[in-house]
């Protein structure tokens, strides 16, 4: 396991920035949902074996963040072969942006006119 700077015990995410800032629960249920509409997934195993694995952890991490590595362990090798992409590749990640990719636009827009009000060079941190 993957641990932050020296002494820290905090995990490292998963999950890239953009999509930590943004993503909720209910992005959860979209993801499922996609999955089931476009690579018609069994959603109801699918969640079922998510949620037991969810409930015998140890919360060391929270929902969203197992959900990503869940994801990344479940369905990215599958998705990478399906789209005929290097096993390296970060379809999962990518997936996951596209469901919030709307709730990223706003955050950007809104750092984007706090950037233009207060001035890029102004000391002002947006986060």
């Amino acid at each position: 396991m993957n641990f932050k700077g020296g002494g820290e015990r905090t995990p490292i995410s998963a999950i890239p920035k953009d999509i930590a800032e943004v993503m909720d629960e209910v992005d959860i249920e979209k993801t499922w949902d996609y999955l089931e509409k476009t690579f018609r997934v069994n959603k109801k195993e699918w969640k079922a074996d998510f949620e037991m694995m969810y409930s015998k952890s140890s919360r060391e991490y929270s929902k969203l963040e197992l959900f990503v590595r869940y994801g990344k362990e479940h369905f990215e090798p599958a998705l990478n072969k399906l789209l005929h992409r290097s096993p390296q590749h970060c379809t999962w990640i990518m997936l996951i942006r596209f469901i919030v990719v709307e709730k990223i636009k706003k955050v950007e827009e809104e750092k984007g006119r706090i950037a233009k009000m207060f001035g890029r060079k102004s000391s002002y941190k947006t986060r």
